[in-house]
């Protein structure tokens, strides 16, 4: 944590509420001995600018932090996009790591917001290498699909909320629509849309009647 002339210790509680499909989450997140004035938060996505729920997630995080944070404190916000949906290989996040690190360099940053899979796995390979401004950052996750493998030196840094499972969402599909047999699920090939696809076919089990799944996945 910076070092400021004011040198007070505090807590924040950083409340976000995501609202989505009529689901909601609420998660609580602590940031210890902040002794600077302004606390400065790098976001960053999975996606690009226009995608919505993403940009939800941000109005809602940046509005809740306003509300309870000490009248003295500045908030100081950076937002980055992955943008994983035109290039996500390895050349590609070596160079977004490159451009990170020169970037935020000679900036102190208290924590990192890492919204969906992606940028969840970037900023975990990350926040253990020395070599890189993520090292040892307080990181918090939102909107992670996947199954998250956490060691305990990771869990020292990293912590956030999972999506919940898709049967009840599909039972009351079919409570609502009695007559379907059938629900076409279209999908991309990234990460989110594997794992919904794997959700749901482990979870028809949990219908409270059958109904065919047809998957038409494509980019």
């Amino acid at each position: 944590m910076k070092k400021g002339l004011l040198n007070y210790a505090t807590i924040i509680s950083i409340t976000i509420l995501i609202i989505l499909n009529g689901t909601t989450s609420i998660y609580a997140y602590n940031i210890l001995e902040n002794n600077d004035k302004t606390l400065d938060i790098l976001v960053i996505n999975s996606y690009d600018s226009k995608n919505e729920w993403e940009n939800r997630v941000l109005t809602g995080f940046e509005e809740k932090l306003k509300q309870i944070k000490p009248q003295d404190l500045d908030l100081n916000i950076d937002l980055e996009y992955l943008d994983i949906r035109k290039r996500n290989d390895k050349d590609y996040l070596n160079s977004f790591k490159e451009l990170l690190n020169k970037k935020y360099q000679y900036k102190d940053i208290d924590v990192i917001f890492a919204v969906d899979d992606e940028a969840f796995e970037f900023v975990k390979s990350e926040v253990l290498n020395p070599d890189s401004i993520m090292y040892h950052k307080q990181i918090l996750f939102t909107g992670i699909n996947g199954n998250v493998e956490l060691t305990d030196e990771h869990k020292k840094y990293i912590t956030g909320i999972l999506q919940s499972n898709t049967d009840e969402l599909f039972n009351l599909i079919l409570y609502l629509h009695p007559n379907i047999d059938t629900i076409n699920v279209i999908i991309d090939e990234f990460t989110y849309s594997n794992m919904v696809k794997e959700r749901i076919e482990s979870s028809k089990y949990l219908f409270f009647r059958s109904v065919k799944i047809n998957f038409i996945q494509s980019n």
